[in-house]
């Protein structure tokens, strides 16, 4: 690129040679510098105050100084033509863009500043950073329009420009030439001649309402009158209706006072019933009764002693006869008993010597119990060693059922792991293809990468278990970031970006962030402990996990560290928290996102409330498969242990089990030997006993006499209890009398009570009878006095209604009542009268009502109307005052400019003028510039379009156009890029010697002319800054 700088050069002719101020004008541009921006890594641009022209050929990068600095300038991407984003205009493979410029302004040079991001833009202005909007006031302040077409006109909206309507066209003039005022009037006067035919109109629509809405009126009148008749009737007849009430209250009273007087006297009558109740005997009776039940159950318990008495004194008289008959039986065999006695006696000595011998021959029994009680303690210690076994056992198999059990749940988190991953991937591959595609390739070339390369998506980890906290999450994070790849080696950068993004062309996000070492503890807006009472519970990145590049990374980007995680109890409190902390912008509760926002220009706060959507990624956390398989593996190397050792044990438990078993069936044996020994001498016992007991038998004399002694005492028994007997007899018989006696003496009694009973009972009927017909009445009082307030309360109710409906007082309404007959059935026969009379009247309700609506609405409207027409001529009377002070200003601007414009023309040997156009003289929004030209002698001028024209005309004409502009324009500056593609060599020639004529005009702006050719010998020596590519 090279710069030259020509002033009063000789080559030039002197006709031709300009003479050009060198003072700049406020908001020209001093200097101009960009880096990595479009095709240059760096690139200047000093410009002089006047024409500075900027050359080279096609693909050089012209237009790059045209957009570089129409961007930093504040401008739109979209007004350039060329991309909608800022981002596209970094340069290759960069990731930035810096572009700087110097103005020239009444404060001093102020430099402005736009540093070009991937996904934004940072703004300085004399290198403090500012807002794009701070930047714009700067830009406006000094008078820079930027999407003026006749200021700023891009390479690819030299089109536009000549597709501009004679509206667009005055306006785009106007905002270059006029006053802002004048300007601003023009809109106000568009605005008032919008709302004065709209005024009108509102005007002439009511007028027709008002004349329909009379008319109608107007004819049914009398369907009016008849309904109004009709209603008088109602009325009357419900006036009737209304006092029927009022007497029926009237009657009821007097009832009531009838009523209360039989009450009265009924309780007078329970009174006297009362009073005639005398005493009755029941209650000495009923004490009779019991003194006699007492004495027969003495009686009868006397008897039943006697009889008891007299049933043991037979029961021993029977004993005692039976044994006596026993002895006597005894005494006559008493010589055979002998002999059997003394046979028995032999057999059982003999037994005896037989058993003695078998005891002397068997093993002592205290040595069977020592080798019992060695056995059963061999028994025992057999029995805990087999109970240690089967414990031993019992936790092995326990150890092998819950390796079984973690060995299913590892298998099933590296299977849910599995799924997890899959179902992220999905879902990035539904949004985001390339990234799918890419990470497949770095799963396949890992062996060609130095360090860890993650993407954001599956690598992100729900440390909570929460599953809103993965919805917070993911309305936090941007979408972009969660399908980044987070590379922690610059090696490993470059390799990818060349392998994928040069080579496969995918395009992707991939963020370079080493491991750092102990990093600091996160900064907070304030301690978790002061809003934890607002129902926060943590801060956004305390919620999730990932590797310490991922997370820093996310850290970088997203401040999730200054990001509260509240309760549904936060979005209550939420004022008071924003009090409290007023730095915190974002909380999230379970349902919506509040996000605090702060006005740049009055600092006003405003919250915008969002719902939260389900998470669609983040829907569980996926694990290490690595870990999960070592895991898997681990467990069944354990497991098969683990069942070795069981089944040695099994092996260990049979053995254990055969051998206690075996030595329990010993114990049982020499239990049973000890038992037959022990019941062997036991035998010889009583064999011993019973020998004895036969030797010991005496002679038959003394058996004899010691029988008939025992019958002696027997037969004196006998004769006792018979005495005892005969008196028990004789003392059941008398209590048995007495008993009897005393019984019908009760049933007497029981008579005499039961009569009296029955006559109280009659007695006490009567007395119900009376209170039941006292309480009776005093019902039917208590009815009728409920039934007389109910309808009282209906009579005021209908008062009520009747007093609303014909809006009358209540002092009217009683005057109306008390002046009515107070006869019921003449009420009712008014009353009947009345509605049938109403009856026979045919009235449509609808009527009326259409009727007093229609009034009212023409009451309305009339009100209205005279509104309208003062309104209508207040804006009248505004209109031709601000159409005045627009229309002279501009019409004189007009003609200067058309003067310029026509001696332009002249000079480049076409016609053209320049003319104030519309449609409709009271239409403000129709005025527009009428820019029409001819390029032939003999040629009618025509309106210039895309159409008729060539393109090289339009440039000519546009050109030409803004030259003429120039002197009457107020702006700093114009730049226009390669307006002149389409000239021919004669055209371009003149078109650039009058730029140079125009910039050698007193107070001219600073002018920017880009063209990728220039003809031989065109160039001027005077007053150029020239850059060639």
């Amino acid at each position: 690129m090279r710069q030259e700088n020509r002033a009063n050069g000789a080559d030039e002719p002197p006709s031709k040679k300009r003479k050009i101020a060198q003072k700049f004008r406020y908001g020209s541009i001093l200097s101009l510098n960009f880096t990595n921006f479009m095709t240059f890594t760096h690139a200047a641009l000093n410009p002089g105050p006047h024409l500075n022209l900027i050359t080279g050929p096609n693909g050089s990068g012209k237009s790059s100084f045209f957009c570089a600095l129409f961007l930093v300038l504040g401008g739109s991407p979209k007004l350039i033509g060329r991309s909608p984003s800022a981002r596209d205009f970094i340069q290759h493979s960069k990731d930035t863009a810096t572009i700087e410029v110097e103005l020239c302004t009444p404060q001093g040079t102020v430099r402005l500043k736009r540093v070009i991001l991937l996904n934004e833009s940072k703004w300085f202005i004399n290198n403090v950073p500012k807002t794009e909007g701070e930047v714009h006031k700067v830009v406006a302040r000094n008078n820079i329009i930027l999407d003026n077409l006749t200021q700023f006109l891009p390479q690819d909206r030299v089109k536009a420009f000549a597709t501009l309507s004679p509206v667009e066209l005055l306006q785009k003039t106007e905002e270059a030439i006029l006053d802002p005022a004048v300007v601003q009037l023009h809109d106000q006067l568009i605005g008032i001649g919008a709302d004065l035919a709209k005024s009108l109109r509102e005007q002439q629509d009511t007028k027709q309402v008002l004349e329909v809405l009379s008319a109608q009126n107007k004819a049914a009148l009398k369907e009016v009158e008849r309904h109004r008749h009709k209603q008088q009737l109602l009325r009357k007849r419900e006036e009737c209706l209304l006092a029927i009430p009022f007497f029926e209250f009237a009657r009821k009273q007097k009832q009531g006072s009838a009523l209360n007087t039989k009450v009265e006297e009924a309780k007078n009558a329970l009174s006297v019933e009362q009073e005639k109740e005398e005493k009755t005997q029941s209650q000495d009776l009923d004490l009779k009764r019991k003194k006699l039940d007492f004495k027969i159950q003495q009686t009868a318990y006397a008897k039943k002693k006697f009889e008891d008495q007299r049933e043991t004194l037979q029961t021993t008289f029977e004993k005692v006869t039976h044994e006596t008959e026993g002895l006597l039986e005894e005494e006559s065999l008493l010589e055979e008993r002998r002999v059997q006695r003394e046979r028995g006696l032999q057999q059982a000595t003999a037994e005896l010597k037989a058993l003695e011998t078998a005891v002397v021959a068997s093993v002592p029994l205290s040595q069977l119990e020592e080798s019992v009680r060695e056995k059963a303690e061999e028994v025992r210690q057999l029995g805990e060693q087999y109970e240690r076994i089967l414990d031993q056992l019992g936790h092995q198999r326990k150890r092998v059922a819950a390796t079984h059990a973690e060995l299913n749940q590892t298998t099933e988190l590296l299977n849910r792991a599995s799924s997890v991953h899959s179902t992220r991937l999905g879902v990035t591959w539904q949004t985001t293809p390339n990234c799918v595609e890419v990470w497949h390739w770095i799963e396949a070339h890992r062996a060609l990468l130095i360090g860890n390369v993650y993407l954001v998506a599956l690598e992100l980890e729900v440390s909570t278990g929460d599953p809103l906290h993965a919805k917070y999450l993911e309305a936090a994070i941007p979408r972009w970031l969660m399908n980044s790849f987070v590379c922690e080696d610059p090696a490993d950068q470059a390799v990818i970006a060349a392998e994928v993004r040069d080579k496969l062309h995918k395009q992707f996000c991939l963020i370079l962030r080493p491991v750092a070492g102990d990093s600091p503890p996160p900064s907070r807006l304030c301690d978790l402990e002061v809003i934890r009472p607002f129902g926060i519970t943590h801060w956004l990145d305390q919620i999730f996990r990932a590797p310490a590049s991922v997370a820093a990374a996310i850290l970088d980007n997203v401040p999730v560290q200054k990001v509260a995680v509240g309760t549904a109890e936060t979005a209550g409190c939420f004022q008071q928290l924003s009090q409290r902390v007023p730095t915190l912008q974002t909380i999230f509760t379970p349902d919506e996102q509040y996000h605090v926002t702060e006005s740049r220009y009055n600092h006003q706060r405003s919250t915008r409330v969002s719902p939260l959507h389900p998470p669609r990624l983040l829907i569980q956390a996926a694990a290490n498969t690595d870990a999960l398989k070592e895991s898997v593996e681990r467990i069944k190397r354990t497991l098969v242990e683990l069942q070795a050792q069981v089944q040695r044990s099994q092996t260990t438990e049979q053995q254990a089990r055969m051998e206690r078993e075996r030595c329990h069936q010993q114990k049982m044996d020499l239990q049973t030997a000890w038992e037959q020994n022990k019941g062997l001498r036991k035998r010889l016992e009583h064999k011993k006993l019973e020998v004895s007991r036969a030797q010991k038998f005496g002679d038959v004399a003394a058996e004899r006499q010691r029988i008939r002694s025992r019958i002696k005492t027997l037969n004196q028994k006998r004769a006792s209890a018979l005495a005892g007997i005969t008196e028990a007899l004789k003392g059941t018989v008398e209590h048995t009398l007495q008993h009897t006696l005393d019984s019908f003496e009760r049933d007497r009694v029981q008579e005499l009570h039961r009569v009296f009973q029955e006559e109280a009972k009659h007695k006490q009927t009567r007395l119900n009878d009376c209170r039941k017909k006292a309480a009776t009445l005093e019902a039917e009082y208590t009815q009728l006095k409920a039934d007389l307030m109910h309808l009282r309360r209906q009579a005021l109710e209908k008062r009520a209604e009747y007093e609303k409906r014909w809006d009358v007082s209540t002092d009217q309404s009683i005057a109306i009542l008390k002046a009515l007959p107070d006869n019921v059935e003449k009420l009712q026969a008014d009353a009947r009268a009345a509605q049938l009379e109403a009856e026979a009247i045919y009235a449509d309700p609808a009527v009326l009502i259409e009727y007093t609506n229609r009034a009212n609405q023409i009451r309305q409207l009339s009100a209205r109307l005279d509104t309208l027409v003062c309104e209508h001529e207040a804006l009248a009377r505004k209109l031709a005052t601000s159409k005045e002070r627009w229309l002279t200003p501009l019409t004189q601007a007009i003609q200067e400019l058309n003067l310029k414009f026509q001696s332009r023309c002249e000079a480049q040997g076409i016609t053209g003028v320049i003319e104030l156009d519309y449609k409709d003289e009271s239409n403000f929004g129709t005025y527009g510039i009428e820019l029409s030209c001819s390029f032939r002698a003999g040629e009618a001028m025509h309106r210039l379009d895309p159409y008729r024209q060539s393109g090289g005309e339009r440039s000519v004409v546009t050109i030409l156009y803004l030259l003429a502009l120039q002197s009457l324009n107020q702006c700093p500056l114009r730049v226009v890029d390669e307006i002149d593609q389409g000239m021919d060599a004669s055209n371009q020639r003149k078109v650039f010697y009058q730029m140079l004529d125009a910039c050698a005009e007193p107070d001219t702006p600073q002018s920017f002319l880009i063209t990728p050719k220039l003809l031989p010998d065109m160039i001027p020596s005077n007053a150029l800054n020239w850059t060639c590519l």
